[in-house]
């Protein structure tokens, strides 16, 4: 059995329980969105996007946290619709399968709130992809969590011509 590639990704690094610093004790209601076609979502409730194809996403705020590498970036938090919505833009996700989980957050009793979605779209100007979370909370709650984030970057794309071979027995 033969297979062969012409790129590998190099310099993999994997962070998990990155602390989010960003204050959401004051978070917006009901903040501008925009709407993007969807490129991917991920949802612990199988009916909560149905079969979408796009998405009112929020309006960029600002930095509101960024990673110590600037490959992730909190750009807005809102709270509309019955549920805390959380935007990421992620650098390099195209070139370099940069990724990110947000998909736990810890209230002020300290249980667990898992996302019930996200989705995402890639920005066509750049290499990078922007991710809603979205917790089903009371408004009221929000002060005083905070969140984590696992991180997954990779340093570089190589461009060469790779083949590994094995013979299959029985």
């Amino acid at each position: 059995f033969r297979f062969s590639f012409n790129q590998l990704l190099i310099g993999r690094e994997k962070q998990e329980g990155v602390p989010v610093t960003a204050d959401l004790s004051a978070v917006p209601k009901n903040a501008p969105t925009e709407n993007h076609a969807i490129n991917g979502y991920g949802t612990m409730n199988p009916d909560a996007l149905g079969g979408m194809d796009s998405y009112d996403f929020l309006v960029p705020q600002g930095t509101l946290w960024q990673s110590e590498d600037g490959n992730f970036t909190l750009t807005a938090a809102a709270w509309h619709d019955g549920a805390l919505h959380l935007s990421y833009r992620t650098e390099g996700k195209l070139s370099r399968d940069n990724h990110a989980d947000f998909a736990v957050l810890r209230m002020t009793d300290g249980t667990e709130l898992w996302r019930d979605y996200d989705v995402s779209y890639v920005d066509s100007d750049a290499d990078a992809e922007v991710t809603e979370y979205v917790f089903p909370m009371a408004y009221e709650d929000v002060a005083g969590c905070t969140l984590t984030g696992d991180l997954y970057t990779a340093s570089n794309l190589m461009d060469g011509r790779w083949a590994v071979s094995f013979r299959l027995t029985q």
